[in-house]
C-alpha cells in the first residue's frame, strides 16, 4: 500500500511537477483553499482533492454590504479566521495519517502542529521578500531555488549555517524547461499566436505590490496610473508601435480582473496574448 503525502497548495502548478514524479510511489492527496484552483485540478482527473476555505463562508458573497465589509476588513487589516478550516485539516491528517505535508506557501500552515514531516517548497524563483520571513524557520525543511537565497538568509540573520533546514535543490517547477532540448522557441510564440520574428514585453505584476481598489482587491498597476485598465490599454499600444509582442501574465490571486472588458479588447489585438489559466 502506497504511504500518503499532503500537498497543501496555493495554486496547482507550483507542485504539478512534484505530484507527477511522486505519484507513482506515494498516494497525493491535494487541499486548497481557493476555489478556481480546486476546479483547475479537477480537470486534471485528479481524484483527491478538498477544499478547505479559511475564511468565513459568509465572505465569498458577492452581496454590495458584504464587499463593503470586506474592504473594512482589509482597510484596518483586521485579521478574521475560520476555526473550522485547521479542525477540517486535523480531521484529513487524522483519516490518512500522512508522512509528509508539501506546501507552496509559508503563513498558513507555520503554526500548524503535526506529527508529519512539514517542507515548504516555496512558489517562486526570483528572489522575493517572503524568502526571508521568520515563519520559514517553523518548518522542518524549506527549499530553496539557488544559493544566492540561503546566503541572503543567513546574512539577514546572522547565521553561520543552515544546511540543516533550508536546501538548495532548484525549482522543479521550471526543471522541465531547463533540460528539455527539445523546446522550441518558435514554435512556443507561434502557439500562442504572436510574431517569433519580434522581440517579447512581459507584463507579469505581482499580486499584492500596489496596495488595493476600494473593495480591498489588489490592483496590478500603481494607484498613480489612475485607472489601471485603461492604462494597460496604453501600455500595449505603446508595445505595439515599438513592434513588439505584448504578453500579459496576471498573478493567479489577479485574476478576477481578466472579467474586464478591457482584456477582451487587449485579446483581440494582433500582437497581444493574455494568460487565462488560474493555476498555471
Amino acid at each position: 500500500m502506497k504511504k500518503n503525502i499532503f500537498f497543501f497548495a496555493l495554486s496547482s502548478s507550483d507542485l504539478m511537477d512534484l505530484y507527477k514524479i511522486l505519484k507513482i510511489k506515494y498516494n497525493i492527496i491535494w487541499i486548497v483553499y481557493y476555489k478556481d484552483v480546486y476546479e483547475i485540478l479537477k480537470k486534471e482527473n485528479i481524484k483527491e482533492i478538498y477544499y478547505l476555505n479559511p475564511s468565513l463562508r459568509i465572505f465569498e458573497s458577492k452581496n454590495i454590504f458584504i464587499k463593503l465589509i470586506r474592504y473594512l476588513i482589509s482597510f484596518f487589516n483586521i485579521k478574521i479566521k475560520n476555526k473550522n478550516f485547521f479542525k477540517s485539516l486535523q480531521e484529513l491528517e487524522k483519516n490518512y495519517n500522512p508522512k509528509i505535508i508539501f506546501t507552496d506557501t509559508s503563513q498558513l500552515l507555520a503554526n500548524y502542529q503535526t506529527r508529519a514531516l512539514k517542507i515548504n517548497t516555496r512558489h517562486s524563483v526570483c528572489y522575493k521578500k517572503y524568502f526571508l520571513n521568520e515563519v520559514n524557520f517553523k518548518y522542518d525543511y524549506i527549499l530553496l531555488p539557488g544559493n544566492y537565497h540561503k546566503e541572503r538568509i543567513k546574512k539577514i540573520y546572522n547565521l553561520k549555517n543552515v544546511d540543516e533546514k533550508f536546501k538548495v535543490v532548484g525549482n522543479i517547477k521550471i526543471s522541465q524547461f531547463l533540460k528539455n532540448n527539445n523546446f522550441n522557441r518558435t514554435n512556443f510564440i507561434k502557439s500562442m499566436n504572436l510574431d517569433p520574428a519580434k522581440k517579447n514585453v512581459l507584463f507579469a505584476p505581482s499580486w499584492d505590490a500596489h496596495e488595493n481598489n476600494f473593495f480591498g482587491k489588489p490592483r496590478f498597476l500603481p494607484k498613480k496610473y489612475g485607472n489601471q485598465y485603461s492604462a494597460l490599454e496604453k501600455i500595449a499600444k505603446n508595445v505595439d508601435q515599438l513592434n513588439c509582442n505584448f504578453i500579459i501574465k496576471l498573478h493567479h490571486l489577479s485574476h478576477f480582473h481578466l472579467k474586464d472588458k478591457v482584456f477582451k479588447v487587449l485579446d483581440d489585438l494582433k500582437n497581444c496574448f493574455i494568460f487565462k489559466s488560474v493555476g498555471k
